[in-house]
């Protein structure tokens, strides 16, 4: 299922919200979900997201709800989700400033 929603398009929409939506915390915070759910354990999505700028978004996406708990946490889960297993991911998290 998740291999089929990606297919249609799914990563990149979720990218778009977190782009678009990066000053609502409701909306980051459900992107950041929707990151991990699609991501984990699908490596072909993980790549996905990475090629529609989801490390970068997501980033930029933390920074600007730093004080906000839930959306730390869902950040830290869409991290892991994003970079299990794949190197080049977790690459582009560093650059794009996880690591911060």
């Amino acid at each position: 299922v998740k291999e089929a929603l990606a297919r249609l398009g799914a990563c990149e929409a979720v990218v778009a919200v977190l782009k678009t939506f990066h000053g609502s915390s409701n909306m980051v915070f459900e992107g950041l979900r929707m990151v991990t759910a699609l991501s984990e354990g699908v490596s072909s999505n993980q790549h996905a997201m990475r090629e529609a700028g989801a490390c970068e978004a997501l980033v930029e996406a933390l920074e600007a709800h730093q004080g906000d708990a839930d959306v730390a946490l869902a950040g830290l889960e869409a991290v892991t989700a994003l970079s299990d297993g794949i190197v080049s991911n977790q690459n582009a998290m560093g650059a794009a400033g996880a690591c911060r």
